[in-house]
């Protein structure tokens, strides 16, 4: 079950996209996420597939300097990308 936050984030997500022309949207099939993306697809008219085995992963924190250059910081020497890289 989504908490109260969970539930506002889902409807600021699909407020933030509606309107924008997504060609193939996905999410993963953990309950969060799948009532996470029912809020989604009623607000924004979508339909998001959802499949499984698709899970989150944390490499580390993405930042942002006052210049906009991103980078990744505090990634753990054990994460390893999808097909066996690691970080």
């Amino acid at each position: 079950m989504l908490s109260e936050d969970g539930q506002k984030q889902a409807k600021l997500n699909a407020e933030a996209i509606t309107g924008i022309k997504v060609d193939s949207p996905k999410s993963n099939s953990l309950s969060r996420a799948v009532q996470t993306t029912g809020k989604i697809e009623k607000a924004a008219s979508l339909e998001i597939e959802s499949v499984e085995g698709l899970r989150e992963m944390k490499y580390g924190e993405i930042v942002c300097d006052e210049n906009g250059n991103m980078g990744l910081i505090e990634a753990s020497r054990n994460s390893h990308l999808p097909g066996g890289a690691a970080l």
